[in-house]
């Protein structure tokens, strides 16, 4: 489907019968037409699934014309960025109309996708670090952090208030280029940009993530020191608080936590309780296993994912099933069997 179809579509002033009842209804309606605007190797039902879970994560979205938003989802679609938690790309509420925001994950996977582009990254700059920039004839930039014992990098307090920013751009011919620039500057430009307001509300949102006062978001249950644990969030929650208690029930030590803010994560809370988990489960009711990839990507944890698509919701004992498999590689069942044995030998002996 063209841009201009899916502009008609955008601006389609259907009666009243046939008029979708929000985003939700309106991406069902025109599947067909989602199927035809995306490239070939992108899967129209799980881009669907993929939009309705960064709507529902966004309130907002529900005030926006939901043909802003399935505008927004589309665009995305074709150039090839998923919406959500991973931040390739997001969609953003302004009053009534939902604009597409690429992330900065998204416009460095678009960089790549060129085909003149091997690789691209940035970092900030801070006060105690060692910079050099050179420019004229013969640009150069260096960068040195400061570091610590074994030379590897202090902690961001040690090495001070973030002075600047930079990125690097490697083309495919080996040559390089690179923007600096100071926080005022990277300040200023935040300041004058339409999504300020959103900024701020994020600003806050990721001191939110470090701040103990929020242990209050998240909800605990089974064994604080277990070595398999449990995250999950929304609908999810019930069948593993059941499944937990199975668990517990037949002797394997199990944990898990439902966090109640993903964007930022509650690191205040997920720390601590992934500290003694020598694996950690998630299940999702997705194909793509977004929370996943974000405790991965977070905290650099391996991760056992159960992802279920088709649209039935968990049952526990699915759930008590993974458990099982997992206590059992980390020798668990072993112990649970033994348990079993000695409880039977006593009932005989009374």
């Amino acid at each position: 489907m063209s841009l201009q179809a899916l502009k008609n579509i955008n601006r389609t002033t259907p009666t009243d019968a046939e008029q979708p009842k929000g985003f939700p209804a309106m991406l069902e309606q025109f599947k067909g037409e989602i199927a035809r605007a995306l490239p070939k190797h992108i899967n129209p039902d799980r881009m669907a699934r993929i939009a309705l879970t960064a709507f529902r994560m966004t309130p907002k979205l529900g005030e926006c014309d939901p043909r802003s938003v399935f505008a927004a989802v589309i665009q995305s679609s074709q150039m090839g960025l998923e919406v959500g938690l991973m931040g390739e790309a997001h969609l953003v509420p302004f009053g009534n109309q939902c604009q597409l925001i690429p992330g900065y994950t998204g416009l460095m996977k678009l960089a790549r996708q060129s085909g003149l582009v091997q690789d691209i990254y940035a970092h900030e700059v801070r006060v105690n670090d060692v910079f050099t920039l050179k420019l004229g004839m013969e640009r150069s930039l260096d960068h040195e952090p400061l570091t610590t014992l074994g030379g590897f990098p202090a902690a961001d307090d040690e090495r001070g208030e973030v002075a600047g920013f930079y990125s690097v751009a490697v083309f495919k011919d080996g040559s390089r280029t690179f923007v600096a620039m100071g926080r005022k500057e990277v300040e200023k430009i935040r300041d004058n940009s339409r999504g300020y307001q959103s900024a701020k509300r994020y600003k806050k949102l990721d001191a939110v993530g470090h701040d103990p006062s929020v242990a209050a978001l998240s909800s605990r249950f089974g064994m604080e020191e277990a070595e398999i644990g449990i995250v999950c969030w929304g609908s999810t929650s019930g069948p593993v608080e059941e499944a937990v208690e199975q668990a517990l029930a037949r002797g394997i030590p199990v944990k898990a936590i439902v966090p109640k803010l993903l964007n930022p994560l509650v690191h205040s809370e997920l720390k601590p309780f992934l500290r003694s988990a020598k694996k950690l489960l998630v299940p999702e009711m997705n194909f793509t296993g977004q929370l996943a990839s974000l405790l991965r990507s977070a905290y650099r944890v391996p991760v056992v994912q159960l992802n279920k698509v088709k649209g039935v919701p968990f049952r526990a004992k699915e759930i008590l099933d993974q458990i099982e498999q997992v206590a059992e590689t980390l020798g668990h069942k072993e112990s649970q069997d033994q348990r079993m044995l000695e409880s039977v030998g006593s009932e005989r002996a009374e």
